[in-house]
């Protein structure tokens, strides 16, 4: 995947819904500063048991029974368009993400929003105000950083400066959210076809005409099924792949979707949620994963500009701390400043 690439999907986005996002940037902003929730509410929360991340891919209806059985052995985080469908199943999610301005309330939560009480909404500034307002849980924002740096603008409008990077699509936010912050032992993926089946729904229980005009190319998926998928759903999935072997390689990912185009270590979904033991941190295992986040930097001082510099390089991470020495003084080898 190019640079190239990327910055055109996120210019054509952004020349798209950039009025909308503004506006819905400044009235989630008012939530976002009157409840104060925050990503550190979640900081490390997933460490010792796995998640089950459900996009709305038409393997959610062959796995459906699966997720029921299995509930109490993982938490569920879902997208917007998956949420409807568990809660007609009976399955409440622990998460749901809403990253689309244009995400329709009224199919997709509606007739389950009294039920939202005890569920967190993991919200991008622009997301869909009927969401947000009506929400019944916890909400907890973020903005997405890109390569265009809209981030600076609607971290001005909203007033919240919680970033992750900008991801493509809901399914790929959900991924790179909760890895980012929860730290979870390992991830399950379903409904991650990014593609569909001939004579299947584009969206899992859902009947929607998308699935006869979308079809931009043909694709083998991961089954040995032919499959039709998109332009926006290919860029989706080799833009997951890319960031779960490069910036993610260090965890442990598995597609339990069974069918489509993501070629991320699959697997049976039954086995990984059987299989899975819910396990403690000890205190040495957890002040480690701190430690390994801490950001130290050494540098003689120099005056103010320089040092002013760096503390810009570093303005969106939770905190700094610096120690310097004034350049005429130098420290005495193998003492501890």
């Amino acid at each position: 995947m190019t640079e190239q690439e990327v910055r055109q999907q996120s210019e054509a986005a952004f020349g798209q819904w950039k009025e909308i996002w503004e506006r819905h940037s400044r009235f989630n902003g008012e939530i976002y500063k009157r409840d104060g929730h925050s990503h550190k509410d979640l900081l490390n929360h997933g460490i010792g048991r796995q998640l089950l991340c459900i996009a709305t891919g038409y393997s959610l209806e062959r796995e459906i029974e699966t997720v029921k059985q299995y509930r109490d052995k993982c938490d569920i985080a879902c997208v917007d368009k998956s949420f409807g469908v568990l809660m007609d199943h009976g399955i409440k999610p622990d998460f749901v993400v809403i990253a689309d301005a244009n995400v329709s309330y009224e199919i997709w939560a509606e007739r389950h929003i009294e039920e939202t009480a005890g569920i967190t909404l993991v919200a991008n500034v622009n997301a869909n105000i009927e969401w947000t307002k009506n929400w019944k849980g916890r909400i907890i924002f973020y903005v997405n950083k890109d390569n265009i740096k809209t981030e600076e603008i609607y971290m001005e409008l909203s007033g919240c400066r919680e970033l992750i990077p900008a991801s493509s699509n809901v399914g790929n936010t959900v991924v790179v959210f909760f890895a980012q912050i929860c730290n979870y032992d390992r991830y399950l993926l379903l409904g991650y076809d990014y593609s569909w089946a001939p004579g299947s729904n584009y969206y899992a229980f859902n009947d929607n005409d998308k699935r006869h005009w979308m079809r931009h190319m043909f694709a083998l998926g991961v089954n040995g099924e032919l499959c039709y998928t998109s332009q926006n759903l290919n860029f989706s999935a080799r833009w997951l792949v890319e960031y779960c072997q490069k910036q993610m390689a260090f965890k442990r990912f598995h597609n339990c979707s069974g069918a489509g185009v993501l070629t991320i270590n699959p697997r049976k979904l039954a086995v990984c949620l059987d299989e899975f033991q819910v396990r403690q941190m000890t205190d040495a295992e957890l002040n480690g994963f701190y430690n390994s986040r801490i950001n130290h930097e050494s540098f003689p001082y120099s005056g103010p500009e320089d040092l002013m510099s760096r503390l810009n390089k570093h303005k969106y991470i939770a905190g700094v701390r610096i120690d310097y020495l004034p350049a005429d003084i130098q420290p005495v080898p193998g003492a501890v400043a």
